[in-house]
């Protein structure tokens, strides 16, 4: 009986001083468990955020590249609209330049060759087989229906038509409506 004795208390006392240590690591393994669960979580979730931030720079990124690209074709195509424009003046100037070198050559005054062949008399046939063509011209300018002049390379067009112009001296009046609707690069006149 002594040895149970012995047994017994000295299992009592392993149950007094062993289960309560027991039971302290159980509670530390569980609350070491909850904290790694939480770091897991906000682990997830900074990459959630760290990803979704990557995907609005690279939307950003990729919505910047467009504006530049899309800014880039326009003014291409301005560039482009302005060296068409260009051309065109120049071939006339030169049309004209040709047509002049060509009157002097024959020793007349273009503009007296030109007013002499073109009709200028009383019944004003001239004008009215080509007067279109000074529709809209007001000293030196073309107008269109707003009211602003047709521009070239970003700068009105400036040029003076002796038939418009000798239509005003001789009348008082410019040749028809103040307005161009058709406007002609080409040729540097209405039509």
């Amino acid at each position: 009986m002594l040895k149970r004795l012995i047994v017994s208390t000295f299992l009592g006392g392993m149950m007094l001083f062993g289960a309560p240590q027991t039971a302290l690591a159980d509670g530390h393994r569980e609350a070491h468990g909850k904290n790694a669960a939480h770091e897991r979580h906000e682990a997830h979730e900074r990459h959630e955020a760290h990803e979704a931030h990557e995907r609005h720079e690279v939307h950003e990124a990729h919505a910047a590249h467009e504006r530049h690209e899309a800014h880039e074709v326009h003014e291409a195509h301005e560039r482009h609209e302005a060296h068409e424009a260009h051309e065109r003046h120049e071939a006339h100037e030169a049309h004209e330049a040709h047509e002049r070198h060509e009157a002097s050559e024959r020793r007349r005054d273009w503009d007296n060759d030109y007013r002499s062949h073109r009709y200028y008399d009383d019944d004003d046939y001239y004008y009215r087989s080509y007067g279109p063509r000074c529709y809209g011209y007001r000293d030196g300018y073309y107008y269109d229906r707003d009211g602003r002049p047709y521009s070239y390379d970003g700068r009105p067009y400036y040029h003076r038509w002796d038939d418009c112009d000798y239509y005003y001296r001789r009348y008082g009046s410019w040749y028809g409506p103040g307005y161009c609707d058709r406007w002609d690069y080409d040729h540097g006149y209405c039509y």
